[in-house]
Order: C-alpha cells, then structure tokens, then sequence
C-alpha cells in the first residue's frame, strides 16, 4: 500500500508529467482507497487551474505550497 506521503509525491510528479505508467497505478489504487487524499488531489489541481488562469505560466510545486500555506494562515 502506498503511505499518503508517497501519494503527495506522486502527485507533484503527475503534475509535472514525470510519472511513469506504474506509478499512475500505484497513485490511482491509493486515491480510489483515501479520502483525504482524493480530497487533496482535487484541492491541489483546483489551486494550480486558479493560479494559471491568473497568469497562464506553468505552476511550480513550490508556488502552489505557497498559496495551500497563506490559505491556512488565512483559516486559522
């Protein structure tokens, strides 16, 4: 069983059109079985279509960490 941290990986690498046909598997198996996983995979593609809209550049993992970060701050 993929760990969630490992599926989080995968994502990143699925977002950046590096994930091998293995690993799409092994990151689909885990989604179908995780919620809160699925729930971020949604999250996480829904932040990076917002951020393109903006500006249409490709997002980097690092500038989408930075808006799931100033989203939290702005929820507590």
């Amino acid at each position: 069983m993929t760990s969630c941290k490992k599926a989080t990986e995968l994502m990143e690498l699925k977002e950046e059109g590096q994930l091998g046909r293995f690993e799409l598997l092994r990151l689909s198996l885990h989604t179908m079985m995780c919620s809160a996983c699925r729930n971020y995979e949604r999250q996480r593609e829904a932040i990076v279509r917002a951020i393109t809209a903006q500006g249409g550049a490709p997002v980097t993992a690092e500038e989408v960490e930075v808006v799931k970060t100033r989203i939290k701050r702005r929820l507590e």
